[in-house]
């Protein structure tokens, strides 16, 4: 078995303690764990934990370049506002070498770019169409060359619900069940940072689900 943290919100926390919980989770599962990991997109939790406007993409990075930096390093000096370090040596390191594999949230475009610059494979957006993602795989090739060449090109496909074999079927037995999930969703904002032709308002057939939302409906 395999276990799994997905999704940790980087940019929220301090890079030692994330590295040495998911060390720690690493050893627990037998070196068998993947570190799942986003920046957010929800201002509430951003203020909740005083991370400043202008700032989430540096410290996202930043936890990630120090998380993997005190996995693999043996004297690690780094410091920014929310950690100081100077010749540190983690005694609790992943079993995984040289670090357990870190699979990256992504959303829009940039997102995905950043993906592939600094994980070791993709956790697409389980909402977007596989439209949506094809084309982002396309306009992002350059950056996921390079990637494919040093992970195989293993990406990470979420989806919501399974594939009745046919859509009325599907919006019956799942649609009163996504609808208000997607209705929170939008609630908090998540429809704003889908790519440009993805949304959770856009148009759609005509739904069968009684209690079915055109939330549940587009992105079935």
């Amino acid at each position: 078995m395999t276990g799994i943290a997905g999704v940790l919100l980087a940019t929220l926390h301090n890079p030692v303690e994330v590295a040495e919980c998911m060390a720690s989770l690493d050893a627990i599962w037998r070196g068998n764990f993947i570190f799942g990991v986003g920046l957010g997109y929800r201002d509430v939790e951003f203020d909740a934990f005083a991370v400043p406007r202008g700032q989430r993409v540096r410290r996202f990075e930043q936890c990630l370049e120090v998380v993997k930096r005190l996995w693999t390093e043996d004297n690690v000096s780094f410091e920014n506002d929310v950690c100081k370090l100077t010749n540190v040596t983690m005694t609790c390191r992943p079993i995984q070498q040289p670090h357990p594999p870190i699979w990256i949230a992504a959303d829009n475009d940039r997102a995905v770019r950043r993906a592939a610059r600094l994980g070791d494979s993709w956790f697409t957006n389980p909402h977007a169409t596989m439209a949506v993602i094809n084309r982002q795989i396309s306009s992002t090739a350059p950056s996921w060359r390079v990637w494919a060449n040093r992970f195989a090109g293993v990406a990470v496909i979420c989806a919501r619900s399974t594939a009745p074999r046919t859509l009325r079927r599907h919006l019956e037995m799942a649609g009163p069940y996504l609808a208000e999930k997607y209705q929170t969703y939008a609630q908090w904002g998540q429809d704003e940072v889908l790519p440009g032709e993805d949304s959770f308002r856009q148009p759609s057939k005509p739904c069968y689900a009684t209690g079915s939302s055109s939330a549940a409906r587009g992105m079935l």
